[in-house]
């Protein structure tokens, strides 16, 4: 080989090294503007990486996770699929695309990505993530028997993960078994009593077995936790409620409703409490807007029941 032939392969190499090196550091600048929140920039440098390096599939996975907080469901999704292309065992791809499936309301898919995480992992800790949403797609199409097992084979991997017995206790709760749903949301507690939804939880649960007066203490200790939690104030009202505590309850559920406007379950249960001081026309009002935010979608008949009773 000729002198100036070797300086043309060691350019080459050079430039090949360069190459690499840049797409790296696009990669890295990417990363820090993401976690900086700084999305529509991070995207950019993200966008240039794959420019250079269109067949890593590492980089459309970080590209995909930017492109669902600037809320691009499909183009997220694209990446995702294109990630998988170029590498069909990239968990981390399968692992986001399971998320995305399942805020589509695919359930069958997300549990697929899932289970695909499940068999990649090497670390306990994604295996009991994919068991555990693979239980909240179940209960969202309302299989609570294949909801229960996969939570069952979560627990044998950590059974001291108190995301199970949170997930527990509402399915316990679906099926009607309440005290069951009380003793599972108590056992997620007493793995984390920092957490003030799981507190509230507990208070939650302890009032459909009319326990209120614990109910409350639980509630207590959530609005300490965070007294900023509107849904605390709302329950608490509902227990007080419930004890007799009328005025007591009225103070709760408008704090409640400050903190949080848009909750039909506040408005409802405000209109119970004016329904008990025999003020039908605030009661009314309050059934009404509770209608209006969409609660019989969300929980039932009852709204319209409490309407045609008391306001004819």
């Amino acid at each position: 080989m000729n002198k100036s032939a070797t300086l043309f392969v060691v350019f080459l190499f050079s430039a090949m090294f360069s190459f690499s090196q840049t797409a790296d550091e696009l990669m890295k600048q990417g990363k820090e503007l993401f976690k900086a929140e700084k999305y529509s920039e991070a995207l950019k440098k993200f966008s240039a990486a794959i420019k250079l390096c269109p067949d890593s599939s590492q980089y459309y996975v970080e590209r995909g996770k930017t492109y669902v907080k600037l809320e691009k469901a499909k183009e997220a999704l694209d990446d995702y699929n294109t990630a998988i292309f170029h590498k069909s065992s990239n968990l981390w791809a399968y692992y986001y695309r399971a998320d995305l499936y399942y805020t589509f309301k695919k359930y069958e898919e997300s549990i697929k990505d899932n289970n695909m995480v499940i068999m990649l992992a090497t670390h306990d800790s994604l295996k009991i993530d994919g068991y555990i949403s693979n239980s909240s797609c179940a209960s969202s199409y309302r299989d609570f028997e294949l909801s229960r097992s996969y939570l069952e084979k979560a627990k044998k991997i950590d059974s001291v993960d108190m995301r199970i017995y949170t997930n527990l206790a509402i399915i316990e709760y679906e099926c009607g078994n309440k005290e069951l749903a009380v003793e599972y949301s108590i056992k997620a507690y007493q793995l984390d009593s920092t957490n003030a939804t799981i507190i509230m939880n507990v208070g939650y649960f302890l009032t459909t077995v009319e326990k209120y007066k614990e109910s409350i203490a639980y509630f207590d200790k959530a609005i300490v936790v965070n007294p900023e939690n509107g849904y605390a104030y709302n329950n608490r009202a509902y227990a007080k409620l419930k004890m007799g505590d009328l005025e007591g309850a009225l103070d709760d559920v408008n704090k409640g409703i400050k903190l949080y406007p848009y909750n039909s379950y506040a408005y409802r249960n405000r209109a119970l409490i004016y329904i008990e001081m025999k003020k039908n026309k605030k009661a009314c009002d309050d059934l009404e807007k509770a209608k209006e935010l969409g609660f019989t979608k969300k929980y039932g008949d009852e709204v319209i029941s409490l309407i045609y009773k008391y306001c004819k």
